[in-house]
């Protein structure tokens, strides 16, 4: 009897030293920590927005200026009609230039012509700032002879023109060694042009090629 209770008592001390050992052997189980998605992902680092930068006005207003192309929406036929306008507004009474020379004649209907095109009866396109006349030079005779009862006679003119727009038209289809120029200056045009007398009346036209000395 003895022998038995000394045996459980051996089996129950070695229970108790195996349950301490497997105690200290057994890894302590880590709390479980949920995490919320903010916690999870790092918050990223605030980004500025791109700064969009301003042109200046004065940027603004040289690109104004260095971008002189105009785009016109005027026609052929409203600068026929124009051009007609222009013609028209040269007739001038001979008695009014009772001496003066076919230089003088020829000039004081060119400067009538030009000054049409001054004026806002023209479109933008085709309209004159300013112009100078260079020479008047009459030509010793014209051909094809003038109709009958009307006297007719031609001459070469050289002028320059300042375009109010920076696009200079139709001007640079003029003939002559033409050159442009700073501020929309066209330099040596140098047409034709003739002039007819009729009933007291003169008429100013331009002339493709004069082939008479």
């Amino acid at each position: 009897m003895f022998l038995k209770n000394k045996f459980f008592t051996v089996l129950l001390i070695v229970s108790v030293i195996a349950g301490l050992i497997l105690s200290a052997c057994t890894p302590t189980t880590s709390q479980s920590i949920t995490l919320s998605p903010t916690e999870i992902q790092p918050k990223p680092s605030a980004v500025e927005p791109t700064e969009t930068v301003e042109p200046s006005s004065t940027v603004t207003m040289v690109l104004s200026t260095q971008t002189p192309e105009q785009i016109s929406n005027v026609t052929d036929a409203t600068l026929e009609a124009q051009g007609k306008g222009a013609f028209e507004v040269t007739k001038t009474l001979t008695s009014s230039l009772p001496n003066a020379s076919k230089d003088e004649i020829v000039k004081t209907l060119f400067v009538k012509w030009l000054d049409y095109y001054k004026s806002d009866k023209v479109d933008p396109y085709i309209r004159l700032k300013d112009y100078k006349i260079e020479e008047v030079k009459a030509t010793s005779g014209y051909c094809p002879p003038p109709d009958k009862n009307t006297t007719k006679f031609a001459a070469r003119v050289k002028f320059s023109i300042q375009t109010v727009t920076p696009h200079p038209g139709d001007w640079v289809a003029s003939p002559g060694n033409i050159t442009l120029g700073n501020d929309n200056w066209i330099y040596h045009l140098a047409p034709y042009v003739s002039v007819s007398e009729s009933n007291g009346t003169y008429i100013f036209g331009l002339e493709g090629s004069i082939p008479c000395a």
